[in-house]
């Protein structure tokens, strides 16, 4: 059996969490923690902290309009896919 990897989902929509976490289920190998702010994001990941294998983050969130949460996810060297609804080459550059 492989180990359990832990991820941290950040997404403020309950209808995009809905689906993340119906597609995760048929992933035995995956364990996700939620959170749908900045805020909880970074508690979450203090109390988790060595066991994040990799963080799933939701650019714009009400508290971190600008993808605070996804430099803070790299600053902790968590290997971080964003999702966004809409992004312009400019922006994708500097994610990138």
């Amino acid at each position: 059996m492989q180990p359990i990897k832990k991820i941290i989902v950040v997404e403020d929509s309950s209808i995009v969490t809905k689906i993340i976490r119906h597609i995760l289920k048929a992933e035995p190998t995956i364990e996700a923690s939620f959170a749908a702010s900045f805020a909880e994001a970074k508690s979450l990941y203090e109390s988790l902290k060595d066991e994040v294998f990799a963080a799933l983050v939701d650019l714009n969130l009400p508290d971190a309009p600008d993808g605070e949460v996804v430099d803070f996810m790299l600053e902790m060297k968590v290997p971080t896919v964003v999702l966004t609804g809409s992004c312009d080459e400019e922006r994708r550059e500097r994610l990138q």
